[in-house]
């Protein structure tokens, strides 16, 4: 990772900073634009999907939806009344989830006990962590295995 020093005054270099952490996020957004086709939304990482998409394939377009809208390819399902990890997993696996995504600024309390006790979830994969490429947000992605999920 490069290092950046920044002189001026503080609410420019704070913008400077805000600018850097968004564009982490996005390279995130890009990996997960390679290998899920589905996601939890309370992460920030479902902000910048839209864009990672448009990048990846660019430049080819899809077909704008009827409401002018760029549909996604990733799906992003709702986590808001997540209750139980294995519940939503199963409840959501028709509407195309395949991995979670966890920042650790994450207010979802069963999704940061996955964040940090993950090998307690057989049936999770872990194919990314962002401190494995020292970025200052903690984030992970995690595969979800199905089978192993079912046949606990």
């Amino acid at each position: 990772m490069k290092k950046i020093v920044l002189i001026g005054g503080g609410g420019h270099c704070k913008s400077v900073i805000d600018v850097i952490e968004q564009e982490g996020r996005f390279e995130i957004a890009g990996i997960v634009s390679n290998i899920a086709g589905g996601i939890n939304s309370s992460t920030e990482i479902s902000k910048y999907i839209k864009t990672a998409e448009i990048n990846k394939n660019w430049p080819k377009l899809p077909s704008l939806n009827t409401d002018n809208s760029i549909p996604l390819e990733i799906k992003i399902i709702s986590d808001k009344s997540l209750i139980s990890i294995k519940s939503f997993i199963l409840d959501s696996k028709s509407k195309g989830l395949t991995h979670l995504v966890i920042d650790e600024e994450s207010e979802n309390k069963k999704l940061m006990e996955i964040f940090y006790n993950f090998e307690k979830y057989s049936f999770l994969e872990k194919v990314y962590d962002s401190k494995d490429d020292n970025r200052k947000l903690g984030v992970k992605i995690f595969k979800i295995n199905f089978d192993k999920l079912i046949n606990q």
